[in-house]
């Protein structure tokens, strides 16, 4: 489960609710906590940023893909 001291407690998965939920401005703050969280584990190579300039269905785009990515279960793969 990944948490951050700067998210006050939440998980991913709240994160991304929130996200789900929030209205733009708001939207744009909770990208850049989830984005802060994966550059800290370093599931990132680089911090990602976003603002009111970012194109909203680019926010989502990287929002969805790097978070979703985190919140998946682990999954072994084997070949037949």
């Amino acid at each position: 489960m990944v948490t951050d001291t700067a998210t006050h407690g939440k998980t991913m998965d709240m994160l991304l609710e929130d996200y789900d939920h929030d209205r733009r401005e708001q939207r744009i703050v909770t990208a850049n906590k989830i984005f802060g969280i994966l550059d800290r584990d370093e599931l990132t190579d680089s911090l990602l940023q976003v603002s009111l300039k970012t194109h909203p269905d680019t926010i989502d785009l990287l929002v969805w893909y790097w978070g979703g990515n985190t919140t998946m279960p682990n999954r072994n793969m084997t070949k037949d």
